[in-house]
């Protein structure tokens, strides 16, 4: 997924207001992009997004971290990547990240920031393939929720849209943090009509702080190369669940039971770093993926 910026060097004429921090100008543009995006939604027959009170707080977070530091794109300055900010804030869910970032010498009025908001969607949803990931984030038809996050300060605005596909109803979700040696489990159940089709596991070091110019010049983001997949086995009896339930399972099994919730026990097969859960469920043919849960393991 790529990131928009764009720059200018306009100066303020005397007419012109800067925009003040004020709750009523980050949920006006949050409206605004809330209303766009489903009506593009709408316009391709797709169900709408619900807004997200913690995916919007997440990006709200990068919003305003990339306006103080003056940084762009989907990697913020303490290394992390959108499934690490959301899942380390407590998000479950499988996670698409759009961004977008706009500077100049001069402070922004509320007018400009408005406008910019239209351009931003506009140019987002006028992409085409192979460059189109933020029209595809937009459009994508298993998207349940959005997250929009939105800063400014004089002249450096930054929005965020973090789209969601929540399938999964955990009973038991993974930690995000674990000692090396230590067992975890996870268990949860898919929505009605999807089934757990498999669990991919992307290990990388831990992150390390970046400078603005590094974050900066990223300029997309996909998960880690190194990567283990695991497929389901039906239950030979309750025994198997109980039995991963209590950590005593062999890194790596996934148990699904009768009423088709799974368990699953999670290998750490490459030491201290990061684990990125990915949960993959289909129905028929259609596949989704349904969590992206990073989880820090420490020596």
């Amino acid at each position: 997924m790529l990131a928009l910026f764009f720059a200018a060097a306009s100066p303020m004429t005397g007419a012109e207001i800067p925009v003040r921090d004020t709750p009523r100008v980050a949920a006006t543009i949050k409206a605004m992009m809330l209303a766009t995006i489903n009506e593009q939604r709408h316009a391709f027959g797709l169900a709408p997004v619900r807004l997200d009170p913690l995916a919007s707080s997440v990006a709200d977070a990068l919003c305003r971290r990339q306006v103080y530091d003056r940084s762009v794109g989907h990697t913020s300055t303490d290394g992390l990547s959108p499934f690490h900010r959301y899942s380390f804030a407590g998000g479950l869910d499988g996670i698409t990240e759009n961004t977008a970032a706009w500077s100049k010498d001069t402070p922004y009025t509320e007018t400009e920031i408005e406008g910019l908001v239209v351009e931003s969607m506009r140019a987002m949803l006028a992409e085409s393939p192979p460059h189109d990931g933020h029209r595809r984030a937009i459009l994508d038809p298993h998207a349940t929720h959005v997250g929009l996050g939105f800063a400014w300060r004089g002249g450096e605005v930054r929005v965020a849209h973090e789209f969601l596909r929540r399938y999964l109803r955990w009973t038991e979700p993974p930690p995000r943090e674990i000692r090396l040696g230590e067992k975890a489990t996870c268990a949860a159940r898919p929505a009605r009509g999807w089934e757990i089709a498999a669990v991919s596991v992307h290990f990388e070091p831990m992150p390390k702080p970046l400078s603005r110019a590094r974050a900066s010049a990223i300029e997309s983001y996909e998960l880690p190369a190194t990567r283990s997949d695991f497929t389901p086995r039906r239950a030979g009896n309750e025994s198997d669940i109980v039995r991963i339930a209590r950590a005593g399972a062999a890194g790596g099994e996934l148990i699904v039971a009768s009423d088709g919730s799974f368990t699953f026990a999670i290998p750490f097969a490459h030491g201290p770093g990061v684990y990125t859960l990915v949960a993959w469920v289909r129905n028929g043919e259609e596949r989704v993926t349904a969590s992206n849960v990073s989880i820090r393991v420490l020596p």
